[in-house]
Formats: C-alpha cells, sequence, structure tokens
C-alpha cells in the first residue's frame, strides 16, 4: 500500500481554516453577519484527520504486519505539541496584563487543559457554549477541537491495531456500525444536552470514522472519469452550500451535519486528476493547507485579545487581524513545525526538554493563578475592590452561592419581626443581594434571595433555548411558580422585582445580537401582560413592591475602555485620567435601548407600588446626557451589563429609602 501525496487535501484544509477564521471573524455588511456556517471547516477537518491518520496506520500495517505505537505518538507530539506551546506562551503575557482576575483563572485554567488535550471538558464543564456573545473573550476557546482530535488519536491505534490483526474482515462493518451509533447520539444530543454534543468526543466520532472509512473500502474504485467529476463537484458544492446556509442556531452536530461530512467524503473519494483536484491544488490553496494549523492556532487568541483590549470592530481592523495572523502562521511554520518534525535538526532530547520545560511553565503559572484567584492586586488594576469576585457570587450562606438555586432559597434572619423582604429577578438584580442583606438583617428583617440566572418574575413562563428547547438553568413554570407561592405565604412582605427587562422585551443584548433565549408558556398570553397581571395580583393582595427599572448597559467591556481611554495601564497615568475625564455610555442610548421597558413599566401604578430608577443614580452628571461608569475610586460596573460591588451598593441604597419609609 503506497500513500500518495494529495497536494488537493492541503486546498480542502485551505478552505476549512479559511471559512473557520472568517466566521470567528464575525464580518457584517448592511447589518447581516456573513460567514454564519464557518464554523463547519472544523468538522471537514476531523473527517480529513480520519482519513490521513487511517492511511498512515493502514499502510504501516500492511507493510510490516506490526505498529509502532511509540513512533505514532511521537510523531504526533511532535507535529502538535511545539506550535501550541509556543503560542500558549505568547499569549500568557497578555493575559497577565489584560484580563481581570475571574478571566485571568479561567485562562490558566484553559492553557493547562489545552496543553493536555483536555480544553473540550473543561469548557464544557465550564458551559461556555461556542458562538455565544461572550465566545470570543476565551483565548483558547478554540483548542476544544484539537482536544478533541487527540483523544481520539490516543485510543484510536488501538483500536485499529486490534481490528486489523483479529477481525479484519469485520473493520468496515464496525467503523459503519459505530459512526451511525455516534451520529443518533449526536442528533439525540443536539436537541438534549446541546454543550456536550459539541464539545464531547462520543459525538464526533462518526465525522472522524468517515475519513476512515474512506480507506477501509478503497479498494472498491471507480474509473468512470466523467462520474469521478460529478460526484467530486457535488462534494465541493455539499461543503460550500453548508459554509453558507448553516447558521448558530442549527442544530449541530446533529443529522443535519451529514451534509458537509458527506460532501467532504466525496471530494476526499473522487478528487483525482480532473476540475476539483486542480482547484484545490491550486498553489496558493496548498499553502495556505499546510500552514493551516499554525493558522488555526493563531488567529483565535488574536481576535479575542482585539475584543477583549475594545479594538474597533470595524471589517477593515477584521482584516488587519486576519493579516497578523498569516504573518505570524508562515513564520511558526517554517521556524518551529517543520523543523521540530525534523528529528535531525532537533532530536528526541532537544524536544523533550522543551516540551517539559514548558509545561512546568504553564502548570506553575496555572497553579499561581487559581491560588492566588487572579492575583486581584495586581497594580494595573485599579478598581481591584469592584473585580475581586463575581458581584452575583457574592451572597452566599455558608460559602454556599445564593445565586441560581433551584431547590431551596436563601433564607437569612428568618425569625425577623419587621417581616419577609424577597428579591426576586435575575443576575441583574443579585448583584445588590449581599449589601442589601446585611442592611435589612440589621434592621430586623426575614431576607429571601430567589434570583436564577436569566430568570425575571414572569409566573408560568419558562426560559428556553430557542432552538433546543431546553430549560435554562431550571427556570420553568415550577420555579417561576414556586417563587410566586412563598410570596404570598408570607404576611407582610415586600417584594423587589428587578432585571435585565430590557433583553427579555427585545430578544436582544446590548449590542443588538440576537439572543437564542426566549420566555415562552403554553397559554396565548404575552410577557408583558404576564408581568403586569402578576404584579398587579401580588399588590391587590397587599404585598408592597419595589420595582428596579433596566439598568443603563454598555456596548463595551468598561475596565478595558477606561484603560483604552487612557492610552496607557501605568497606574498614576490611569489615576490622573480618571481623576480628570469620564468614560460614560449616553442617556439617550440608555433610554433608546430600555423604551419597551419603561412603556411597559411606567403603565403599572398601584398604591403599594414604589418604583426605582437607575438612571437617576448613574445618569445624573452633565445634566443626565451620559452616564458615567466610574469614579476617582471605584467602578460602577463589573462587565458591560452587570453592576460592580460599588455600583450595586449604590442602587440598594436607593431600595433602603425606600424601605426606611416603611418604618
Amino acid at each position: 500500500m503506497k500513500i500518495l501525496y494529495r497536494p488537493d487535501i492541503d486546498g480542502l484544509r485551505a478552505l476549512s481554516v479559511i471559512a473557520v477564521i472568517l466566521y470567528h471573524a464575525n464580518f457584517q455588511f448592511n447589518g447581516q453577519y456573513l460567514f454564519r456556517g464557518g464554523y463547519i471547516g472544523v468538522d471537514i477537518f476531523f473527517v480529513i484527520s480520519g482519513y490521513l491518520i487511517t492511511s498512515l496506520i493502514a499502510k504501516e500495517l500492511n507493510d510490516t504486519s506490526s505498529f509502532s505505537f511509540v513512533n505514532f505518538y511521537l510523531r504526533r507530539a511532535r507535529r502538535i505539541l511545539p506550535v501550541l506551546i509556543l503560542i500558549i506562551l505568547c499569549f500568557i503575557p497578555f493575559a497577565w496584563f489584560y484580563l481581570l482576575p475571574n478571566s485571568l483563572t479561567d485562562f490558566s485554567s484553559s492553557i493547562f487543559f489545552s496543553t493536555f488535550f483536555t480544553s473540550n471538558f473543561f469548557f464544557n464543564n465550564v458551559g461556555h457554549d461556542y458562538g455565544d456573545a461572550l465566545s470570543i473573550t476565551k483565548p483558547f476557546l478554540h483548542t476544544w477541537s484539537l482536544s478533541v482530535e487527540e483523544q481520539f488519536y490516543i485510543l484510536y491505534p488501538l483500536f485499529f491495531f486490534c481490528c486489523f490483526k483479529f477481525i479484519k474482515n469485520k473493520l468496515l462493518f464496525l467503523l459503519i456500525f459505530i459512526s451511525l451509533l455516534s451520529l443518533a447520539l449526536a442528533q439525540y444530543g443536539s436537541i438534549n444536552f446541546s454543550i456536550s454534543n459539541f464539545y464531547l468526543l462520543p459525538t464526533r466520532i462518526w465525522e472522524i470514522f468517515c475519513g476512515a472509512i474512506l480507506v477501509v473500502m478503497n479498494s472498491n474504485k471507480n474509473n468512470n472519469k466523467f462520474s469521478k467529476d460529478i460526484i467530486s463537484y457535488i462534494g465541493l458544492t455539499l461543503v460550500l452550500l453548508s459554509f453558507y446556509f448553516f447558521t448558530d442556531d442549527t442544530l449541530h452536530p446533529s443529522f443535519k451535519t451529514v451534509i458537509p461530512v458527506f460532501g467532504t467524503m466525496l471530494v476526499l473519494r473522487f478528487s483525482n486528476n480532473n476540475f476539483i483536484f486542480r482547484i484545490l491544488s491550486h498553489k496558493l490553496l496548498v499553502f495556505i493547507g499546510l500552514i493551516s494549523y499554525s493558522l488555526y492556532l493563531w488567529h483565535y487568541p488574536i481576535f479575542s485579545f482585539s475584543e477583549i483590549l475594545g479594538f474597533d470592530s470595524s471589517n477593515i481592523n477584521k482584516i488587519i487581524f486576519i493579516l497578523i495572523s498569516f504573518f505570524l502562521s508562515i513564520i511558526s511554520y517554517f521556524m518551529i513545525e517543520k523543523k521540530f518534525r525534523n528529528k535531525k535538526l532537533i532530536g528526541n532530547r532537544l524536544f523533550f526538554f522543551y516540551l517539559i520545560t514548558s509545561v512546568l511553565i504553564i502548570s506553575i503559572f496555572t497553579f499561581l493563578m487559581n491560588k492566588e484567584k487572579g492575583y486581584p492586586n495586581r497594580a494595573h488594576l485599579i478598581f481591584k475592590k469592584d473585580f475581586k469576585e463575581k458581584p452575583w457570587e457574592s451572597l452566599r450562606i455558608d460559602e454556599e452561592i445564593c445565586h441560581l438555586k433551584t431547590k431551596k432559597f436563601c433564607n437569612m434572619n428568618p425569625e425577623g419581626k419587621n417581616g419577609s423582604i424577597f428579591l426576586v429577578g435575575d443576575s441583574h438584580l443579585i448583584t445588590m443581594g449581599k449589601p442589601l442583606s446585611e442592611n435589612l438583617i440589621k434592621k430586623d428583617y426575614n431576607f429571601i434571595s430567589m434570583t436564577n440566572g436569566g430568570c425575571y418574575f414572569f409566573p408560568n413562563f419558562k426560559y428556553i433555548n430557542e432552538i433546543t428547547r431546553k430549560t435554562l438553568f431550571g427556570c420553568d413554570e415550577k420555579y417561576q411558580n414556586k417563587r410566586l407561592q412563598l410570596i404570598k405565604n408570607k404576611k407582610n412582605s415586600i417584594v423587589i422585582i428587578g432585571g435585565n427587562l430590557n433583553r427579555y422585551l427585545s430578544n436582544t443584548d446590548v449590542r443588538g445580537i440576537r439572543s437564542p433565549f426566549i420566555f415562552t408558556n403554553n397559554n396565548n398570553i404575552s410577557i408583558e401582560e404576564n408581568l403586569t397581571n402578576s404584579i398587579y395580583d401580588l399588590l391587590d393582595s397587599d404585598i408592597r413592591i419595589i420595582l428596579i427599572y433596566p439598568i443603563p448597559e454598555l456596548p463595551w467591556d468598561p475596565l478595558n475602555k477606561i484603560f483604552i481611554s487612557s492610552n496607557s495601564r501605568n497606574l498614576n497615568d490611569v489615576k490622573k485620567f480618571i481623576s480628570t475625564n469620564n468614560v460614560s455610555t449616553t442617556f439617550h442610548d440608555y433610554k433608546m435601548r430600555s423604551k419597551k421597558s419603561f412603556e411597559l413599566l411606567d403603565k403599572i401604578n398601584h398604591e403599594n407600588l414604589f418604583k426605582i430608577f437607575p438612571h437617576t443614580v448613574f445618569c445624573n452628571k452633565n445634566n443626565g446626557k451620559t452616564c458615567p461608569v466610574h469614579n476617582k475610586d471605584n467602578i460602577f460596573y463589573f462587565d458591560s451589563e452587570h453592576l460592580s460591588i460599588t455600583g450595586a451598593t449604590m442602587l440598594q441604597e436607593e431600595v433602603l429609602k425606600i424601605i426606611n419609609t416603611f418604618d
């Protein structure tokens, strides 16, 4: 069995990596995002990998009737690790200088798991939904696919060796059978556990096995040139159409993913000295294919840090970042990839020294970042008080976080003589949980926290992923009604209701990006009518309600905006800047974003209803035209839409003013 170099496969790699890069770049034209199906490029990589690895293993077994596992794993290590480690080490300084403590600990964990090819487990466990608005701020999120491949490579050689030796005539059947099981699991997972379905190997094996199947069935050749031309045309067309028609809303991987995977199989099988072969074998495409691994690794952290640093997201800037990625990829391909593959240039001793030293550096860095919680006292973090911990995690009982509880709510000072106060809403509201609870307990109130992710006060509604129909954070009708009944069962109670109402009414974030998460129920009633009726129901039951309007949101990261505006990371320079300047959003933008919320809440009036307008707290400077995000000592926001400890404390003071009138 002889393996001939196929330049068309490098051309196919080039198309794949270009598609992935364009997808991550988020190009816009006339308000529409382009290349929304570019992530399919990773699936094409999987098929190619299965084809090439199986070809190598099968060749060695056919030629020698044996297989060197040591040589196989050493070749893979030399191919994969040197560039990966180099890029990780290059971005550690950027992470140290530009990431907040929580983000730095996440970053350090992600590079550690990436080094050991388990980052897909890490991102799955922390629940990072690939393709959401925050995914671009995770610099090594893209290494999930590398982890999937390497986990496959660890297990596959032994599997193939045993099958080849003992059940060779059943090998094709076994590959097809496992592929069908994996595909069926992927279809089920795309509906029932979409995040794990995306990241984990069991629902990806079928894609890699599709490449392996081509190798095993290679003896059944089709020598009809015309039919080969037509079939390879169809294959490439299926791949290209998938780039266009697939979107972030497409269930993936699933039965639909068969389209680009099958198209890739057709190209690999029938592209041979024909027009498609010549297109894919073009010198430029072949060159991009050769550097595709470096290009894949470099581009995402470059995009990520450009987002973190607040660079303008214009199409021109995105093109510049792509060109930088190409430049660095060319260097790393010739200086690292090619050299480390050549044992004559870099022997095993030098290779292992590089490997062990680098892994030690990454491991120590990860250990220290997690042990010291991201070093919140780094000199450039002026607002360290507000970024020491996530504000929605600050309210705790016995070190147990109160937010996201669905079975048993945090109930503080249950014997409080002045009545019960309920905090009901989402993560926006819980930010004030700690300072508010401390003050209310001093006044001998019973304080009960009932907040959940994305879970505004909409009784009989559930919060779901619009595509998978899966309930999010346990925020279903049962949970909503549980909150409602607890409130009604308490006498002399006060309810504080608030959250990101703007998002739920518009179904978009502050940047106008559509959210796939919606509230729904089985009755023919809108969330606006539901909220109004539910509030009046409580008010008419002699329950007092403090209704908090939406806070001003920011279309950018506030801390990075301050550093960029000051044009310095020097502590004294930034202090000087914030003492004489205001980084702010505009009151006009806030009112436009909150228009529907104001219209809805303004219509609700009752003698037991009290309202708080956050803009009177945060937009009272310069005649109300701007909403500053900081003062000389503190920043009011933790991120673009959550208040910091300082901001939340400022807002809870308005709540206390109203409650004081009840005494």
